[in-house]
């Protein structure tokens, strides 16, 4: 019976490192625009990009230029792209309608994020909406890097 309890605490312990977030293997990205999602520093680590596409004269894409500037303050890994819809390059245009079209999404209003395989519209709070893209960042941000990165 002693035998039998330490043979389930080894396996639980065991259960819980393995799935742990340090322990967790980190993914390599993939895919056809994996350099747009993901751009490689100098040093070869991955980062990720950010996708801000916004109008000058939409409310809600001013109470997001914060966080975005926040974000790109804050995290050396992320890579923020400002994209105006009224000053944007036909190659900024191309870039974001190529990353909609890959995950079969389409832009119809701002300001809209991608970022990470997905993309987000709208904004609402800094605490609401903010919170929210910046926790899904951080977290794609150590299934390609890995947390202590």
């Amino acid at each position: 019976m002693v035998h039998m309890k330490r043979l389930f605490t080894l396996a639980c312990v065991l259960a819980l490192v393995l799935t742990s977030p340090a322990a967790a293997a980190t993914e390599e990205p993939t895919g056809p625009n994996a350099d747009l999602w993901y751009p490689t520093a100098d040093d070869g680590s991955r980062g990720v990009a950010f996708y801000f596409v916004f109008s000058e004269t939409c409310p809600h894409c001013s109470h997001a230029k914060p966080l975005v500037d926040h974000l790109d303050d804050t995290y050396e890994w992320l890579s923020v792209r400002r994209i105006s819809t009224q000053a944007a390059t036909d190659q900024e245009i191309s870039e974001v309608l190529t990353l909609a079209d890959e995950i079969g999404e389409e832009i119809q209003g701002v300001p809209t994020f991608l970022f990470c395989e997905r993309m987000d519209v709208g904004f609402d709070t800094w605490e609401t909406t903010g919170a929210l893209l910046e926790d899904k960042l951080v977290e794609c941000h150590n299934a390609i890097a890995g947390p202590d990165d």
